[in-house]
């Protein structure tokens, strides 16, 4: 046990992060989350409970105060409930990757970079003996002491659902958000119960998956090279000691890597005469296609952004500010996406069956 243990689990006991109390909230009540801050300023919530910022030493802060109102809770609800959690969170995604030319034009559409929205504090705690004292909360019923031990869905419309975490898992999976509805998420699951025969095909993407780890795990104790067919723009190639040396999560993360790379490269061989998927826009299909994996679109992107693999035909339309954004080039891209998804199922089990054939 380190000696910073006990200060993180002391923080732990004591304090709720802003997001976990709304998501859970959210989560228990079956409401949106907008709908939850609205709820709670409307029961003077910001002026009954501070708010406190955490430093890397495990110390709180009192957060700034101002007319007998906590400043933070104040300012981030209010851009919470503008739109929704889920679009104030899109908008800090696209602050963080604003450099991103290929992410900036994307969200051109939305005004999110003129005055919208506006960047507050969105990461600070709550003392959660302070919260579950409020009478408003506990005509609830709700123990917010229990909102650490869920992993949280987000979807587009502000609606949450939420799975306990495992406590044996080797490492923490964040919360995910989904573009897609609630309603749609439910729809689709029902259909899938109603038609099993149509979602048989689904089942060889996890048996194939799962399969291939098997065959890393064995050659990781055969003590052989492993190196992954290779293609005209990428190849991976890595030997036991490095392998050894990966952690748990590393060691999944290369398997998946060996499964989306080459997937992205097969999208783009569909966009050879248009240059219509910029990368992101090709990372966002990817997600869609491996939904099985929870991958996120930022981490795809990022994959994308570090191998050599973005044709250079999209790269120079790049450089020209040239993002394929007027109506005709959107209803060519939707068209062009909806073929690879019609015609990339076939190719995309024959590469989860193959990739790294460890």
């Amino acid at each position: 046990m380190g000696i910073m243990d006990k200060p993180r689990a002391d923080f732990k006991k004591e304090y709720i992060h802003i997001s976990d109390l709304l998501l859970y909230f959210a989560f228990t009540q079956q409401e949106k989350i907008s709908d939850i801050a609205s709820w709670l300023l409307y029961n003077s919530f910001s002026e009954n409970v501070i708010s406190y910022n955490l430093d890397r030493h495990y110390r709180a802060w009192v957060g700034k105060q101002k007319h007998g109102f906590d400043r933070n809770i104040e300012r981030y609800f209010e851009q919470i409930t503008l739109d929704g959690y889920y679009s104030y969170h899109e908008f800090l995604n696209y602050l963080q990757d604003k450099e991103d030319e290929t992410f900036e034009a994307e969200c051109s559409e939305y005004d999110l970079d003129k005055g919208y929205y506006k960047l507050v504090s969105s990461s600070f705690y709550l003392d959660i003996l302070e919260v579950n004292q409020l009478a408003c909360i506990q005509e609830l019923g709700i123990d917010f002491r229990k909102a650490d031990d869920y992993r949280y869905t987000i979807y587009l419309c502000d609606s949450v659902e939420a799975k306990l975490k495992n406590k044996t898992d080797l490492f923490t999976i964040s919360d995910t958000f989904s573009g897609k509805t609630l309603k749609e998420t439910k729809e689709a699951r029902e259909y899938a119960k109603l038609n099993p025969k149509k979602n048989e095909d689904k089942e060889p993407f996890k048996i194939m998956s799962e399969e291939n780890f098997k065959k890393l795990i064995e050659w990781a104790a055969s003590g052989e090279e492993l190196q992954s067919k290779e293609s005209a723009t990428h190849k991976t190639v890595i030997d036991k000691k490095e392998y050894d040396r990966l952690t748990p999560i590393q060691k999944y993360t290369l398997q998946i890597k060996s499964i989306v790379l080459p997937l992205a490269e097969k999208i783009w061989q569909f966009d050879k005469e248009t240059n219509l998927l910029m990368r992101r826009q090709t990372a966002k299909l990817i997600v869609e296609l491996l939904s099985d994996f929870s991958l996120t679109i930022n981490q795809v992107d990022e994959w994308l952004k570090q191998s050599e693999l973005v044709p250079q035909a999209i790269i120079d339309r790049c450089a020209r500010h040239d993002y394929g954004n007027t109506k005709p080039e959107k209803i060519e891209r939707e068209a062009l996406e909806q073929k690879i998804r019609q015609n990339i199922a076939p190719d995309l089990q024959i590469l989860l069956a193959s990739s790294n054939q460890f």
